[in-house]
């Protein structure tokens, strides 16, 4: 209802007498309006989807993805730079160089396609390009469709993709988790919504996630949840490696694309938890030069992450969900059970024991014997007494190293 009101000038003025009731057909004007803006918003993915597809379905169709060899290196499905700017322009789909260049750059950006090495943008000039979807899929896990965004819809915050994934991973944890997290029932697992529908869904979100925002806290936990989520995911995919080799090429071809970029295990571990540090029996790091990766690399080195990754071998710690606001507390804990069920502290013969993760990553632990059982003292409870006993005596101290389960965590 309308109220009209004469003032001493003779116009009329307009008040609401009902605040509520036009409060509400405000609010209802503006949802009206985020969903013009949504519909349009999906209008816009849905061309651009397929301009996309009719892309790549020409490139495809062209001679000019192939293998290709440079210093010795074979970069498989690949073209080039200005080969491709060729094309666009020869079969009308741009008009000039300047806006092929333009418009291949729009393709990295939304992840169609990249950089072989992902070290370069888009140039008109030698380098190699590969399409997204022609990446080794055999190994990436959440290529099995392109993450699409437009101007209106930017990137998602790793923030809400974090908390989306532990709600899901927390779901599939507790239907497929046995003994706190140490067995996984891999078979249950492929088989739930939770996994088949919810979970790929979100990491397929990762494609474009925006990770800048993130803290140390933040990127700690982000990346052990992803570690553990991915390893999980490839040995339901791929099964469990039965050989050293095989182990190998698990960890260095399991992958995901996170924002735009592709990360292995090894990527993840030894890239960005570590430091950038090498891995045991190699000799260079994983993430070099201007590798655009190197955002994600830790600050900081924290040893305490080796009790809280899962590899799916039976000697692994138990699979716990982190969250950045107590991750430091909750990896203090992980460290204590871990470190107390495979610690063997024998006083008298001047021995310990430990497990052979210790044995590999030594030097995240201490230049020397006594850094590292000092580190080990610091988690330990019921046999810290007896190491502290011993470190205190300065007699030389035996470490011994146990053999490690590679035996499946399966059910």
């Amino acid at each position: 209802m309308i109220e009209t009101n004469h003032d001493s000038g003779g116009e009329q003025i307009h008040e609401p007498s009902d605040l509520s009731s036009t409060s509400v057909d405000l609010k209802y004007r503006d949802d009206m309006d985020d969903l013009a803006l949504v519909a349009e918003e999906e209008e816009t993915i849905r061309l651009w989807e397929q301009e996309v597809d009719r892309i790549i379905t020409l490139l495809k169709g062209s001679n000019l993805i192939k293998d290709r060899y440079k210093r010795f290196r074979r970069y498989k499905m690949s073209f080039i730079g200005s080969e491709f700017i060729d094309w666009l322009v020869d079969n009308n789909i741009r008009s000039e160089r300047l806006e092929a260049i333009d418009y291949g750059q729009s393709l990295m950006d939304k992840h169609v396609i990249h950089h072989v090495t992902n070290s370069e943008p888009f140039k008109d000039g030698e380098a190699y390009y590969r399409l997204q979807e022609d990446e080794e899929m055999d190994g990436c896990l959440n290529l099995y469709k392109i993450s699409m965004g437009t101007k209106n819809k930017p990137a998602p915050v790793a923030t809400s993709i974090v908390q989306l994934l532990r709600e899901i991973l927390a779901q599939l944890y507790s239907k497929c988790l046995i003994n706190s997290g140490s067995r996984v029932d891999y078979s249950l697992l492929k088989q739930t919504n939770e996994f088949t529908k919810d979970y790929m869904n979100a990491v397929y979100t990762l494609q474009r996630v925006d990770l800048t925002p993130l803290n140390h806290n933040e990127k700690l936990a982000f990346w052990i949840n992803i570690y553990n989520a991915l390893c999980v995911h490839g040995l339901v995919v791929k099964g469990t490696p039965t050989s050293a080799s095989s182990r190998t090429s698990f960890f260095y071809n399991v992958k995901y694309c996170i924002s735009g970029h592709l990360y292995s295990l090894n990527d993840i571990e030894h890239g960005v938890l570590r430091g950038n540090s090498v891995p045991p029996g190699a000799f260079i790091r994983l993430i070099r030069g201007s590798d655009p990766r190197r955002i994600s690399v830790l600050s900081r080195k924290d040893p305490r992450i080796h009790f809280a990754l899962n590899c799916g071998a039976q000697s692994c710690p138990p699979i716990k969900l982190y969250y950045s606001e107590n991750v430091d507390e909750q990896l203090n804990i992980a460290s204590t059970c871990f470190l107390d069920q495979e610690t063997v502290v024998n006083e008298s013969a001047c021995t310990v024991t430990l497990s052979k993760i210790l044995y590999w990553y030594y030097y995240d632990f201490g230049t020397n014997d006594t850094e590292v059982l000092e580190f080990v003292c610091r988690f330990l409870t019921d046999q810290k007494e007896a190491l502290s006993r011993l470190l205190e005596s300065r007699n030389t101290i035996k470490i011994k190293y146990a053999s490690y389960n590679w035996a499946s965590n399966n059910s």
